[in-house]
């Protein structure tokens, strides 16, 4: 497999990692297994909306709020979290304050995914900058400083034992110094850089002079996101019976069936004993198994985790169905898909 280079323009880069590819063409057999399915095996129904019951919006099917979600889990798994809504943000500090927060702190649209308008808050200015431009309601976490990311995608058949599907671990976007280079020239060796300069840029536009030492580790962005230049990582082959297990006693008995946790862990075995652990948020209908990531995946490759995690998606449907759970035929669906669509249009728009 031929290794990218970041002296390649930006398309070239594009068509060799496969992960950069339009959500048209990687999602293109998936939507076809979901429609055929509907049709044929479930004869008429929209199966994914029979799962995540308990979860506002159609199983977060779209905008659902991640403070609700965060509620149906025992709170202390949840990094501490406040929100706010436009009428408050004048009172915005005080508030946090009286709350226990300290910075820095995570702010994010509450309704939004992909990473888009979250960042960490280093101190009350960047506070009041972040609101001056803000619209929406705002969820604020406290930063957990645990040095993993990952993202655990689960699946659960009501009052039965939780299968992890995937994990996928994240490596952020980092430089190391030599003692001679600058940020910015250091930075411009690296693809995921060349592919999010957008993101970057803003953020780092005053320091671009700076030279690390030989050896330093210079952390460029703190948050876990594709978007943002995070690389995934496909950690599935540490899949654990202990974690399985443990993930079965944090998950409701019924209600939330599907989905992805992004978790701030310590190690590994964080996810068998709950020890150094905490939960950014959880995803469900709209999560995607992102270990297809992968950089050394193929396109193919990644199909076949997508569709791997599409058919264990269609086997809970039918066993939720089955229970006597109610779910809604293609056409009862469709106001509800195109709520889903005009989200993910918003979503993109806001990614421009």
């Amino acid at each position: 497999m031929i290794t990218p280079k970041a002296s390649w323009p930006r398309w070239l880069l594009i068509i060799c990692l496969p992960q950069y590819y339009p959500n048209w063409l990687v999602y293109g057999a998936y939507k076809y297994f979901l429609l055929s399915r509907s049709i044929f095996k479930f004869k008429g129904k929209f199966y994914p909306l029979v799962l995540n019951q308990s979860i506002p919006n159609n199983g977060g099917l779209a905008a659902t709020p991640k403070n609700e979600i965060c509620n149906l889990f025992p709170s202390h798994l949840f990094a501490q979290n406040l929100c706010l809504s436009p009428p408050q943000f004048k009172q915005a500090q005080e508030l946090l304050i009286k709350h226990g927060f300290h910075f820095p702190i995570v702010a994010k649209p509450n309704n939004l995914n992909r990473g888009i308008d979250v960042v960490i808050l280093e101190n009350p200015a960047a506070l009041q900058a972040y609101l001056k431009n803000a619209d929406y309601t705002i969820l604020f976490e406290e930063y957990i400083n645990l040095p993993q990311e990952v993202a655990v995608f689960i699946n659960k058949i009501d009052h039965q034992n939780c299968r992890i599907l995937s994990i996928t671990g994240k490596e952020f976007l980092h430089i190391v110094g030599n003692g001679k280079s600058t940020i910015k020239q250091l930075l411009q060796t690296s693809v995921r850089y060349k592919l999010c300069s957008s993101q970057i840029d803003p953020l780092w536009q005053n320091k671009w002079h700076i030279i690390p030492k030989n050896g330093e580790q210079v952390l460029i962005q703190p948050i876990g996101n594709f978007n943002k230049g995070t690389t995934f990582l496909d950690f599935t082959q540490y899949i654990s019976p202990a974690m399985e297990q443990y993930f079965t006693s944090i998950m409701p008995a019924k209600g939330i069936n599907h989905g992805r946790f992004d978790i701030k862990i310590k190690d590994l075995s964080s996810l068998e004993t709950g020890n150094n652990l905490k939960i950014i948020e959880f995803n469900g209908l709209l999560a995607e198994p992102v270990n297809y990531h992968e950089p050394k995946y193929s396109f193919f490759q990644a199909q076949k985790i997508i569709l791997h995690h599409a058919r264990q998606q269609a086997i809970t449907a039918a066993a939720q169905i089955s229970l006597g759970n109610p779910c809604p035929t293609i056409m009862q669906a469709w106001p509800i898909l195109k709520n889903a669509f005009a989200f993910k249009s918003q979503l993109k728009s806001k990614q421009l």
